[in-house]
This record gives structure tokens, C-alpha cells and sequence, in this order.
């Protein structure tokens, strides 16, 4: 029984008996088991076999069989939001964080603000106050100018 196998390292189509255990492809050189090869067709005619293997390697150089490809994970990432900078997204930043709290603390507005640093956060305040952005009712205590 003659058959038309395909090399799995370089997909060169090739005619094999198919009782054969091995077959060495003629143009890379690897051993092809071929039992476990995929046969595309199957002959007892070796005119037939030239000929399927002539029409396979045809078919072959527009649709080279590949393993489906594995779908991708996808990972989303959180994009860090940006420092408020002028007076208007400040107060917008701060307006939000009083709304739901009554009274700012300085731990609100480093949040609002995105600062982590106490030095910084102090100097951020004290230039607020100056500027009458905000206003502080009692000991660490703000609320802001309308």
C-alpha cells in the first residue's frame, strides 16, 4: 500500500509505502514515522501516487496546515490617572472627595491629589490655603472655597 505523507519539518509532500515503519525525507533528512503521519492518500498504483503526491504539494503551497493558534490571554492594565495640575481640576479633584465626606483631612486630599509624601502633601496644603483654595475650619481640618 503506497500513501502521500508530509514532512513535518520542512512540509515537503512525499510518496511512502505505508507498510514501511520509517521514512527519511529527501530533503531535510528526518525520520518520519509513518504510522503516525497524517496520510492524504492512499494508492496501490504508483502512477496514482505520483500524481497525488503532484496535486497534494500543489494544494499544499497555498494552504499549509498549522496547528490552530492557542487564543491569546488578555491583560488589562490600569492606566495611572493623572496628577490634577491647574486650579480648576484641584478644586474638582477636592469638590468630589467633600461631597461625599463633609470635611477634607489630609489624608483625603493626598488621595484626591494622588501625593504620598507628608512633606510634599504639607507644602501642597499650605499653598491652597495661600492661593484660597481651601480653608481650614479646625486642626487638620479643610474645606474648600466656593
Amino acid at each position: 500500500m503506497l500513501g502521500v505523507i508530509v514532512c513535518s519539518k520542512c512540509s515537503t509532500v512525499q510518496g511512502a509505502d505505508l507498510k514501511s515503519a520509517h521514512v527519511t525525507c529527501p530533503r531535510c533528512g528526518t525520520r518520519i514515522e509513518v504510522k503516525r503521519a497524517k496520510v492524504y492518500f492512499s494508492t496501490e498504483s504508483p502512477k496514482e501516487l505520483a500524481e497525488a503526491v503532484r496535486q497534494i504539494s500543489e494544494q499544499m503551497k497555498y494552504d499549509i496546515e498549522n496547528p490552530p493558534e492557542k487564543p491569546r490571554k488578555r491583560i488589562r492594565v490600569k492606566k495611572p490617572k493623572q496628577k490634577p495640575e491647574d486650579e480648576v481640576s484641584i478644586k474638582n479633584a477636592l469638590m468630589k472627595v467633600q461631597e461625599k465626606k463633609g470635611v477634607l483631612i489630609k489624608a483625603d486630599i493626598g488621595k484626591a491629589l494622588q501625593i504620598k509624601e507628608d512633606v510634599e502633601l504639607e507644602e501642597a496644603i499650605s499653598k491652597m490655603l495661600l492661593a484660597g483654595i481651601l480653608c481650614e475650619v479646625s486642626t487638620d481640618e479643610y474645606k474648600l472655597v466656593l
